[in-house]
């Protein structure tokens, strides 16, 4: 889905997997605090690249399509600029 999510789920499933009383309490507050400090920036890129190749914001909830919505979007995060300006401004 995105990066985020992914490193974030990584280390709510790495506190249960430890299951300490203390060090998973610990990692999952950790996670959620970095979940919710980097998933706005996050999406900005994301809808700034969208932007950047002339599609809207909301080709983002594309991904939300099992199995190949995920793909689709990266395709739209590696493809190449649209030069000059499109009707979302100029790109860069």
């Amino acid at each position: 889905f995105c990066p985020t999510c992914i490193m974030s789920g990584l280390a709510i499933l790495l506190a249960f997997a430890i299951d300490h009383d203390v060090i998973s309490p610990i990692l999952c507050i950790a996670a959620f605090i970095y979940l919710t400090a980097t998933i706005i920036p996050g999406l900005s890129v994301s809808v700034r690249r969208l932007h950047d190749v002339g599609k809207s914001g909301y080709f983002y909830f594309i991904c939300c399509i099992p199995y190949i919505g995920g793909f689709i979007l990266l395709y739209y995060f590696c493809k190449a600029s649209e030069i000059g300006e499109n009707i979302y401004g100029k790109t860069y």
